[in-house]
């Protein structure tokens, strides 16, 4: 039968050496003599699950660290940085942030890679490197923005068509003239809205008209979604409406237009001819759910149809993003492999499943480009190049590393997205639903 052993002899030593547990129990002991039965009682216990918590962390750390871990936290401390930089109540200096960047850059390179130092140094350059990027956001975003409401002509070329709430035409105009500007006041772009249902002026056409432009508005109650603050890094310096129908001018604007509206003229261009095919082939509230899911242009789809959507809880279904994505890549990459295989030459002496995965990332690009780039379909379709880009090493396609290598190049490309739930959301669901893989494999 085992011996019962006394507490105090067990702080004086008497006791063998046993677990870290044993340990734990020792330290604990030490410090509670003299302690009245009941707050000793207490305090030990808790100073031992304390002991035994911060053991499974340090446990649980270097066990990460070994396996290569640890750069699952690079997108978490990258985003840190974002949110630190568009936190703070007074703009940080670029140049002081590149400086100290580049300085502790210099320091990590000098020190060994497993010391504690390189690792601190290393959590703060992935820190900075979050805040480099919001400020090289908002210096490419940089544009004048409308700061009062003003009333007068407006001229420019349109580059951009959809509708608003009501159903009217919305005109994404880069503008050439606005009276009461100067042209170094104009912004890169406005919003404008027009009183008529119907319109003849499409992507790429010149526009003339009277305009009331205002400030974009910001939120409309506290926490919620800032209009102002993600209108800005879109170019977007003013909206407003027409005071009449705006009409396409005869002669084309004395106006240069840059590379990148001239591509985005031309996608869009391209996104309105299949809407119209669509909208031939499938009349009615098929066709327009038909468009939402192709090009991404939900403004037709009518309010029933959306209440239903809602009340069903599909309506995530009409938003372009990871779901549709992976159901282009994937199906494809099946598709292909499928149809390389039926010659058995090919797969014994070519690699088909990388030829698969490179059909399915051409694919996959191009819906990305007719689906108007929005954010979520941009941040499914890095995700899913870096699947693919697995692929081609031959390495496994679904792993947590992976979702941080995407999560790092959005963050890198479009740090604001981090501020929106769509980020947030996507990349919990994903990590939760890779994470899971993993365990179960």
């Amino acid at each position: 039968m085992a011996e019962n052993k006394n507490p105090r002899d067990l702080v004086s030593g008497d006791a063998p050496m046993a677990s870290p547990n044993s340990e734990l129990l020792h330290s604990a002991l030490r410090k509670q003599m003299g302690v009245p039965p009941l707050t000793r009682r207490f305090s030990m216990a808790l100073e031992y699950r304390r002991n035994q918590v911060l053991q499974r962390v340090y446990r649980t750390y270097n066990s990460e660290l070994e396996q290569g871990l640890a750069f699952h936290l690079v997108p978490v401390l990258i985003g840190a940085g974002v949110v630190t930089y568009f936190s703070v109540p007074a703009e940080p200096v670029g140049m002081v942030l590149l400086a100290t960047f580049l300085l502790l850059v210099g320091f990590a390179k000098r020190s060994h890679g497993s010391s504690l130092s390189y690792r601190l140094i290393a959590a703060v350059i992935c820190l900075l490197a979050g805040m480099l990027a919001g400020k090289l956001s908002v210096l490419r975003s940089e544009t004048p923005v409308i700061s009062s409401q003003l009333t007068g002509q407006i001229s420019g070329i349109v580059i951009a068509v959809d509708a608003n709430a009501r159903g009217s035409p919305r005109y994404i105009i880069a503008p050439n003239q606005i009276e009461g500007l100067e042209i170094e006041q104009l912004p890169r772009y406005v919003r404008l809205s027009s009183p008529s249902k119907k319109t003849e002026i499409e992507a790429g056409d010149p526009i003339l008209g009277v305009a009331r432009l205002q400030p974009v508005l910001g939120p409309a109650y506290p926490g919620g979604y800032d209009f102002a603050f993600f209108g800005r890094f879109n170019g977007i310096g003013g909206s407003g409406f027409f005071m009449g129908k705006p009409r396409k001018t005869e002669s084309p604007v004395d106006q240069p237009v840059h590379v990148t509206d001239w591509v985005k003229i031309k996608l869009n261009q391209f996104r309105q001819a299949i809407k119209n095919r669509i909208e031939i082939a499938l009349p009615g509230p098929t066709g327009k759910i038909a468009v939402a899911l192709v090009i991404g242009d939900k403004t037709g789809i009518p309010a029933d149809a959306q209440a239903a959507l809602r009340e069903t809880g599909l309506a995530h279904i009409l938003a372009i993003s990871g779901l549709h994505m992976a159901l282009v890549a994937l199906t494809t990459l099946w598709l292909l492999r499928l149809i390389f295989s039926i010659n058995s030459k090919w797969v014994l002496h070519y690699p088909i499943k990388k030829w698969a995965a490179s059909g399915a990332f051409v694919l996959a690009t191009g819906y990305l480009m007719i689906s108007g780039f929005g954010v979520a379909t941009q941040r499914a379709w890095i995700m899913m190049t870096v699947m693919l880009f697995a692929m081609f090493w031959d390495r496994r396609a679904i792993t947590l590393r992976n979702v941080a290598i995407s999560a790092c190049i959005i963050l890198i490309i479009d740090p604001t997205s981090i501020l929106g739930p769509g980020f947030q959301m996507s990349f919990a669901a994903v990590v939760a639903l890779v994470s899971a893989y993993e365990a179960i494999n």
